[in-house]
């Protein structure tokens, strides 16, 4: 359902399709999954979590229909952009590719529409490239696209409304969250302190090979799979690697399966 979803967000922002098309679309496909909830007695099946994150990510729909309508055009440009400057970045619709350089500047590259204010770059449709120099603050909050890249920040939070994470992340503070989607962190080196949830859909980390630390999982429906062996488990969902005192990293999934590597 998240792919057919996209397509027609796709579809929409290339003009192939027009909003009220666009809604019809989403209304039917909607319908279709409520449809496949129910069982022959028309009770709810797969219970209150894909409810409500199903119900979350809808809630966007209109807004990402209305902001795709508005002119998409090219984008190349730089803006000066110190390391104690905090980065607001908001997604409403479409995919962002992250990277980091030397520059004390951001460069913004893409097909679609964007708005500067102060310190939040708002990204209302299409597909952007966003280099980045390292920073002490950069939080993000998309509500229908994926992210990937690469973050060096020394605080980092990304908040996924319905999307993909798929990151390279170097900082002391991490924050993830995906409400539908799945979440594929590499951590280049281990946070301080790090947090990870995802409401339906998969999460997979990837440790430093040096990492000392304490990993607290949790699953309510699904399966953890750990490659990385830990050289201790505790009450069955805390697992520690050497010390298991330099790092500390909560990970939590309602809907899904987790994977330590």
């Amino acid at each position: 359902m998240e792919d057919e979803l996209k397509r027609i967000l796709r579809l929409l922002e290339e003009g192939k399709i027009k909003a009220d098309e666009a809604e019809k679309l989403i209304e039917a496909l909607e319908e279709r999954k409520e449809s496949k909830r129910r069982d022959k007695f028309g009770f709810i099946n797969i219970g209150e979590i894909v409810t409500d994150a199903l119900t979350s990510a809808f809630s966007i729909i209109p807004g990402v229909i209305a902001n795709s309508m508005k002119g998409i055009k090219h984008v190349d440009e730089e803006y000066e952009w110190t390391e104690d400057k905090p980065l607001f970045i908001e997604i409403t619709a479409g995919d962002l590719d992250v990277d980091v350089w030397e520059e004390e500047k951001i460069r913004i590259m893409g097909e679609g529409v964007f708005v500067l204010e102060d310190n939040l770059i708002k990204f209302s449709a299409g597909d952007f490239n966003l280099n980045l120099p390292k920073l002490n603050t950069v939080k993000m909050k998309v509500s229908a696209g994926d992210v990937k890249g690469k973050l060096v920040a020394k605080e980092s939070e990304i908040f996924i409304k319905m999307g993909d994470g798929n990151l390279y992340i170097e900082s002391e503070k991490v924050r993830a969250e995906v409400n539908m989607g799945d979440l594929d962190i590499v951590f280049v080196k281990a946070p301080s302190q790090g947090e990870l949830t995802c409401t339906t859909g998969d999460i997979s980390i990837v440790l430093p090979s040096d990492f000392d630390g304490k990993l607290i999982v949790k699953v309510a429906m699904g399966e953890v799979s750990v490659d990385k062996k830990p050289d201790m488990i505790m009450k069955g969902d805390t697992y520690i690697y050497g010390s298991g005192e330099k790092s500390e990293i909560f990970v939590n999934c309602s809907m899904g399966n987790i994977s330590i590597k």
